[in-house]
C-alpha cells in the first residue's frame, strides 16, 4: 500500500488490525461458500 512508517504512532496498529480483518473474513468466506 506503501504507508510511510513516520506516518503516525498508532497506525500500524490499525493497518495490523485491518490485515487481521481482512484474513478472517476471507477464511469465514471460503468456509461458508
Amino acid at each position: 500500500m506503501g504507508f510511510q512508517d513516520s506516518a503516525a504512532p498508532g497506525f500500524t496498529g490499525i493497518v495490523e488490525l485491518h490485515n487481521t480483518i481482512f484474513f478472517y473474513l476471507i477464511v469465514i468466506c471460503v468456509g461458508v461458500f
